[in-house]
């Protein structure tokens, strides 16, 4: 995952039903702000290994 990506990540971004991270969303450093497109003008899917899941599920807590 882009860092962009990871700043401007929702918990609505998060599917731990299907183990999913659907990035919508980037942080544009040199511009200072969010876009609502990612660098390829989509969204990309991003599947959650076991730890990434576990540390998500307790920050949802």
């Amino acid at each position: 995952m882009r860092k962009g990506g990871i700043v401007a990540l929702k918990m609505d971004d998060i599917s731990f039903n299907n183990g999913i991270i659907t990035v919508r969303s980037t942080w544009s450093e040199k511009e200072s702000q969010f876009k609502n497109r990612t660098k390829n003008d989509g969204y990309r899917p991003i599947e959650m290994n076991d730890d990434i899941w576990s540390i998500l599920c307790d920050y949802r807590n």
